[in-house]
Order: structure tokens, then C-alpha cells, then sequence
């Protein structure tokens, strides 16, 4: 097992990245650079709506600094897009920006791509099949367990994957991982996993960076 592992963690992407504090974190030579772009914080508008979330311009400009300084450390990148609802229409959209990256850096890049959007009629097949699937809200609001006409009701069904995936992907001799839905801290667990760090360190050390130097005194979006 590693003794140590360095993660540079930017809480999101599309906001502003890069600069002093940046350029500080990437001197650490970290092990890993990880974003999350996708939360269930704004609520579920983004589920639902065809509008993109934020100027695609900034995404790109942050994805770039995320992809340019891990192809120069020679270090991966794992990150959740399709914001911020994980949606594959926003996915494919940050992967057009990562594409055009790609040219105007001139750099060849192996990533692997895991969506979260579910195909409603894999869900009813698996509903019919005995699958009982419970409301994670206890509220009269939503049925106690989902039926086939909320799967039918529904423009865009998508699941929150954990660090499993993002780990499996690593083994592909990939420069990096998009995400669509992940758990915010299933992104940072992933690398720490593998490299045989205790799960419920990791998983502390996780919650800890996720929201990078939102947890500091005084608050910011600066990377940590």
C-alpha cells in the first residue's frame, strides 16, 4: 500500500480555474487532479431542460487547464461533467469541448467516458423482472417505491455511480476519466482505492477535498 497520495481537487469546473493558487498545487506534484462537475445542489431543473448549463466557453477554458497540466505531469484526470446534472446531453457537450482541446493543444489523449443516464425501459425490464426500487427521501411527495409510470414520466432518469467504476476505467491505460452523475466523493476515492488506502479513510479524506477550499477559513473556489 502507498504511504502517501497527493489529490489536486478543484470543487467545480466552469467557474474559474488556474492562476496563483493553481500553479501552487500543481508544484506539489499531486498523484491525481480531480473536479466534480456534477451535483444535485441546483435541484432537479437540469434533468429536464434541453438549455445548457453555463457558457460552454468556460467550461472549456477549465477543462483545458484540468487536461493540459495532467498531460504535463503525466498524471491522470478524473472528473464528473454533464452539468450539473450528469446528463448524457451534457456530457457530449463537455466532450465536444475536450475534443477541440485536443486540436488546439496538438496533444493525443486516451480517456475513458462512463455515462450515468439509465434507459427508462432497462429500468422497467429490471421493475418487472422483482426489482423494488425505494424513494432515498422519505417524503409523501414521491411514492414509496418508483413505478413504471414515473419511469414513463420522466424525460431523463440518470444514477449516481461510485468510485468502482472510475477505478476499473483506471486500469485501461487511460490519460483520464469523464464522468457523467458520480458521487462527489466517489471521484476523489477512486485512485486512493486502488492504491490500497483503508475505505473509510478515503472515504473521510473525500468528503474533506470535495468541495476543495469551500471547507477553508476564509471560503473560496481556489483548487486544494
Amino acid at each position: 500500500m502507498a504511504e502517501e497520495i497527493k489529490i489536486l481537487s478543484t470543487a467545480t469546473f466552469g467557474f474559474g480555474i488556474g492562476g496563483d493558487a493553481w500553479e501552487k498545487g500543481m508544484s506539489w506534484d499531486p498523484d491525481v487532479i480531480v473536479a466534480q462537475g456534477t451535483t444535485s445542489d441546483g435541484g432537479p431543473t437540469y434533468l429536464g431542460t434541453d438549455n445548457p448549463y453555463g457558457a460552454l466557453m468556460n467550461i472549456k477554458k477549465d477543462l483545458a487547464t484540468i487536461i493540459v497540466s495532467a498531460k504535463k505531469k503525466r498524471i491522470p484526470f478524473i472528473l464528473s461533467s454533464g452539468s450539473p446534472s450528469g446528463s448524457n446531453l451534457e456530457l457530449e457537450r463537455a466532450l465536444v469541448a475536450v475534443d477541440e482541446i485536443a486540436k488546439e493543444e496538438n496533444i493525443k489523449l486516451r480517456i475513458a467516458i462512463i455515462q450515468g443516464e439509465l434507459d427508462g425501459d432497462y429500468l422497467k425490464r429490471k421493475m418487472r423482472a422483482g426489482a423494488k426500487i425505494r424513494r432515498l427521501v422519505d417524503t409523501d411527495r414521491l411514492p414509496e417505491y418508483l413505478t413504471e409510470e414515473d419511469v414513463d414520466r420522466s424525460k431523463r432518469i440518470v444514477a449516481q455511480m461510485g468510485p468502482e467504476p472510475v477505478m476499473e476505467a483506471l486500469d485501461l491505460d487511460v490519460d483520464g476519466v469523464i464522468t457523467g452523475r458520480a458521487l462527489d466523493v466517489g471521484l476523489y476515492m477512486a485512485l486512493p482505492l486502488k492504491r490500497g488506502f483503508d475505505i473509510a479513510l478515503a472515504a473521510h479524506m473525500a468528503k474533506t477535498i470535495e468541495c476543495s477550499s469551500l471547507v477553508c477559513d476564509t471560503h473560496s473556489y481556489e483548487p486544494v
